[in-house]
């Protein structure tokens, strides 16, 4: 349940901003698996990247959005050991990038 949350929050915002294309790529790794989500918006400037967690942030009034969601999705990744970054694109937009840490079974 949670990480179905946790990707609609960043698919949601992937969507809000990108001009034509999201791209979602999954890569397991030995340790962890990696999830990115990168969309071909405007992007941030990379000074703004670390207030973009921050609860209600908003870069743009005019599009829709509380500026909880980034705030509530990296909260959900931290509860399971994983980390969330924001890092800016290839040329152009935002990549959302999710480490999700493989679990030792009990």
């Amino acid at each position: 349940m949670d990480l179905s949350e946790l990707l609609s929050i960043l698919l949601d915002n992937a969507g809000k901003w990108a001009q034509s294309t999201i791209t979602l790529r999954l890569a397991p790794g030995a340790q962890e698996t990696i999830l990115t989500i990168a969309d071909d918006g405007p992007g941030l400037a990379p000074d703004l990247i670390p207030r973009a967690f921050a609860i209600g942030t908003r870069f743009d009034p005019a599009t829709s959005g509380s500026g909880l969601g980034l705030a509530i999705a990296r909260d959900i990744a931290l509860s399971y050991g994983a980390t969330l970054d924001l890092l800016p694109g290839q040329g152009r937009g935002l990549i959302a990038r999710l480490a999700l840490p493989h679990q030792n079974p009990a």
